[in-house]
């Protein structure tokens, strides 16, 4: 089969939630499929990692879209029915290019990576089609605008109601259309009773996050995300305000270590506490999840799966979550994971994970036994296999 993927950032290297998805699908599909790929490139240099990846593409073309050219799109959407980033991500050159490619291509299946990409192909015929939004936008522009206290509260409030009405309109368009979690599902079955939506959840790589074991230092606490996004710095704000003096009452000495790629002002302000530890992007997470006698997912803003929370189970880190961050996840908390909603609370989670032992080691390996359960990449991706391939033997 010849499957052509559309995505709006380039998949390599596989950094950040919505590129780790993406990457991991083209990997798994690459086996048994030819797959080429067009995608939005914000830097020439970008270009460079598709010589590591090539292995996995029989053909790839990227556009080059700058920052400015982005803005000027989206300025000009103001007024516009479709979400900003539905302007922000057009150009009538990228359009060109896909067309130009599934008619020389013989394609058997597009593959559209969010609904920035969906416009382009929306009313495509003759080759059937499917969307991966990943996440309802819409739920997480919803929870934003509680926290937003800048200038993006408006166009948060803006974009909600735009991108609302934009997914339960683009699903229509596709044969199908996929969805990180059930929890993302139900938001939009309130507003559409379209049935053409299908869970594939985000999976881990168990052979690279391995369970580990071993020595961890009591007086480190983790985060991991991708610094950048308003939910992971609005997590870790909240974590250093609110909740991290109440830990630090009982245990004095425990610091934390924010780990992720391009820490905003307001997270890099973070780190003018000793206690704070700012690193910005790092090569591979594991040494610091292996050190870390807790890894926090206090997210308040988001939707989906949280990438954090499977790969800190995945080698035995234990994991303390507010209810937001664990959606999407089928866990017990009190077996494979704490969850609390109040600060308070969660604090008290934390400090009993390092002052217990006991209680650390049984949510270590009852994690691991749930991620080689249910949330392996093998096990997800078997069931986007299955989908593809019913999706491509309806059309014929």
């Amino acid at each position: 089969m010849r499957i052509l993927f559309l995505t709006p950032r380039l998949p390599f290297p596989p950094v950040g939630g919505d590129k780790l998805r993406v990457f991991n699908f083209i990997k798994h599909l690459s086996r048994n499929h030819k797959i080429a790929l067009i995608s939005f490139i914000a830097d020439p240099d970008e270009a460079n990692y598709l010589i590591e990846y090539a292995s996995l593409l029989e053909r790839v073309k990227t556009v080059l879209l700058s920052k400015e050219k982005s803005y000027s799109n989206a300025c000009r959407g103001i007024l516009s029915p479709k979400p900003f980033q539905i302007h922000y991500y057009y150009l009538k050159k990228m359009r060109q290019l896909i067309f130009q490619e599934i008619e020389s291509g013989k394609y058997d299946l597009v593959f559209v990576h969010l609904i920035r990409m969906a416009e382009y192909v929306k009313d495509l015929r003759g080759v059937p089609r499917i969307l991966d939004l990943t996440d309802a936008i819409s739920l997480n522009y919803e929870r934003s605008v509680r926290y937003r206290r800048d200038v993006f509260y408006l166009v948060n409030l803006i974009e909600k109601e735009k991108v609302r009405r934009y997914e339960t309109e683009i699903i229509s368009h596709f044969e199908k259309n996929l969805l990180i979690s059930p929890v993302d599902k139900n938001y939009l079955s309130r507003y559409t009773d379209n049935q053409n939506i299908e869970i594939v959840p985000n999976g881990v790589d168990i052979d690279y996050f391995q369970f580990y074991d071993g020595v961890f230092d009591l007086n480190r606490v983790v985060f991991l995300g991708n610094m950048r996004t308003f939910p992971n710095s609005d997590a870790v704000e909240y974590f250093c305000k609110e909740i991290l003096p109440l830990i630090r009452k009982e245990l004095p000495k425990v610091k934390f270590h924010i780990i992720g790629s391009e820490p905003s002002k307001v997270v890099r302000k973070l780190a003018s506490e000793p206690e704070v530890v700012v690193t910005g992007y790092v090569k591979d997470v594991r040494p610091f999840l292996r050190k870390a006698a807790v890894s926090v997912c206090p997210m308040r803003v988001g939707a989906g799966i949280q990438n954090k929370i499977l790969e800190s189970m995945a080698m035995g880190t234990p994991v303390v979550s507010t209810p937001e961050g664990v959606e999407g996840i089928e866990v017990n908390p009190g077996q494979e994971i704490l969850v609390s909603n109040s600060s308070s609370d969660f604090a008290q989670k934390v400090t009993e994970l390092i002052q217990n032992r006991a209680l650390r080691r049984s949510i270590s390996l009852n994690a691991r036994r749930l991620v080689e359960k249910k949330y392996t990449w093998e096990i997800t991706l078997n069931q986007l296999e299955h989908i593809i391939t019913e999706v491509v033997g309806r059309d014929n």
